[in-house]
């Protein structure tokens, strides 16, 4: 994807565009110039196609890079641009007769390749309906893909089939391509050369800004007692009446404590279970909280409470 975007740029910039189309004659018969078997998938020669294609390499090739491994998938590029290249030079060969004698420039034989695979491998996320007829979400993959294939007719249509064609023929049993593999060593010398990264940490928080982590906080609660226990199991069969018998519960229980001095008795919350109300009520302090999970059996009795509260 990289290097297709900056051969393209640097072939328009140097103005040396003209050395990468494919042309049976006379640039093959009669002048000899193999080379441009090679130089024919290096770099697209407008800027429409590269943005086309780099649409189609990030939102399909990435994926499909995923699913097979690095090792696997550049094998696959390699296998795919050796055939697809083959197969240009035959058909060129087969259909010159018939006026086809050019082919234009760029990776389109490699990533209708690809495009096949995703074809084959990627399920559909949804189906839809236009005008009675059912398609899926991949029908705008493949109508982004269209122009390319029509943007230098007959030549076009022709390296889109040769594609399409190394993808069945890479998934098919007929050849032994699935099996071949690439040195390793060359694929962490792209690597080493290309550079990779980690993806970013997403964190689950709902609001920016930092909290000190659970794990060095210490939480100081007393034991569970008989009047604890006894005080849970009330709670308890509060919230199996309903959502308005828990709250109340909760409410009433809360004013007994406050009365009796037993507000600082209660079990012993976990680290899990504060993360999780913190992430549910993040302008909710800590004391609040632990406070709430000391006087509740369940996380869900703990809710309640700070719903209460902030009511």
């Amino acid at each position: 994807m990289v290097l297709t975007g900056s051969l393209s740029l640097i072939a328009g910039l140097a103005d040396v565009r003209y050395y990468f189309h494919l042309q049976l004659a006379p640039h093959i018969s009669r002048d000899h110039q193999y080379w441009r078997l090679i130089t024919n998938q290096f770099a697209f020669t407008n800027s429409s196609e590269l943005f086309l294609s780099q649409l189609l390499f990030y939102n399909v090739a990435v994926g499909i890079e995923r699913t097979f491994g690095s090792l696997k998938y550049t094998s696959f590029l390699l296998a795919s641009a050796l055939v697809s290249t083959l197969l240009n030079f035959i058909t060129l060969l087969l259909l010159h007769r018939l006026g086809v004698n050019y082919i234009p420039s760029g990776p389109s034989p490699i990533l209708f390749s690809i495009l096949y695979q995703y074809h084959r491998i990627v399920p559909s996320a949804y189906t839809f309906r236009i005008f009675g007829v059912p398609v899926t979400n991949k029908i705008f993959t493949y109508l982004t893909a269209l122009p390319i294939i029509i943007s230098h007719t007959p030549g076009s249509i022709l390296a889109a089939f040769n594609g399409l064609s190394t993808g069945a023929l890479y998934r098919s049993g007929l050849t032994d391509l699935k099996s071949f593999r690439v040195s390793p060593w060359v694929v962490s010398t792209i690597s080493s050369l290309v550079g990779s990264s980690r993806p970013p940490h997403m964190s689950a928080r709902a609001i920016p800004g930092e909290r000190a982590p659970f794990a060095s906080e210490l939480v100081v609660t007393r034991r569970r007692t008989t009047e604890t226990v006894q005080e849970e199991a009330s709670g308890a069969a509060a919230v199996a009446t309903g959502d308005t018998g828990a709250t109340g519960g909760s409410v009433m229980r809360e004013w007994v404590d406050e009365l009796t001095g037993r507000r600082d008795s209660g079990r012993v919350p976990t680290a899990g279970e504060i993360a999780e109300l913190t992430a549910v009520f993040p302008h909710a302090s800590r004391e609040e909280i632990v406070d709430a999970l000391q006087r509740s059996q369940t996380v869900d009795q703990a809710a309640s409470v700070l719903l209460t509260r902030s009511s």
